[in-house]
């Protein structure tokens, strides 16, 4: 069942183009051979495409579900709210030693100490493991703004989070890991003090 949602929910492309790749085949037999049934084939093969790219839209994958409570996380820190960063932080959450209570100081900490004026998320690699209910998502988070009105560099960090699917089917933070943005090493990185970026 799990190559199944990973092929009709998660990413239906490759599918497409085999089938983009028969009709094309059935047209140029089709026009080869002067037989009109060879069109009822390739009509099939379009219809079968557009039932699977709506299949897709419709079916809503863990990986996706995850997905989305990322992008609420980076949406929240564009905004600078610490209050919406903390609706996904389960009770037990970590980021090192710092408990949630401890995370959202920081953050509302970070926020105070710099202003935000873009974010972005890249390389987002989310795995699912369905049967202990959890999910792990790394990415790179490239931070621009300013500091006491300077603008600073693009400031790049790694991140490694691990979330657990809570009896609601909501996803919910319980670790936070910072790596060395690039590089081999992945010995996680103490978090800032509370002072803000380091």
């Amino acid at each position: 069942m799990k190559w199944l949602e990973g092929l009709l929910g998660e990413d239906v492309w490759p599918l497409l183009w085999v089938l983009a790749l028969g009709a094309l085949i059935l047209v140029i037999a089709a026009v080869a051979t002067g037989r009109a049934k060879f069109l009822f084939g390739v009509g099939a093969l379009a219809v079968l495409a557009v039932v699977l790219a709506i299949v897709e839209w419709l079916w809503e994958t863990d990986g996706e579900r995850v997905d989305k409570v990322i992008d609420s996380l980076a949406q929240a820190v564009r905004d600078e709210d610490a209050a919406a960063i903390e609706r996904h932080l389960s009770p037990q959450c970590r980021y090192g030693a710092a408990n949630r209570g401890e995370i959202v100081q920081l953050a509302e900490s970070v926020f105070q100490t710099i202003e935000i004026d873009k974010l972005t998320i890249s390389g987002k690699k989310t795995a699912v493991f369905p049967l202990r209910k959890e999910a792990s998502t790394e990415f790179l988070a490239v931070v621009r703004g300013k500091r006491s009105n300077i603008e600073f560099n693009p400031y790049p960090t790694r991140w490694i989070l691990t979330f657990r699917q809570t009896t609601k089917d909501e996803w919910q933070l319980v670790d936070i890991q910072q790596i060395p943005a690039f590089g081999e090493n992945r010995q996680p990185l103490s978090p800032p003090g509370r002072t803000g970026l380091p």
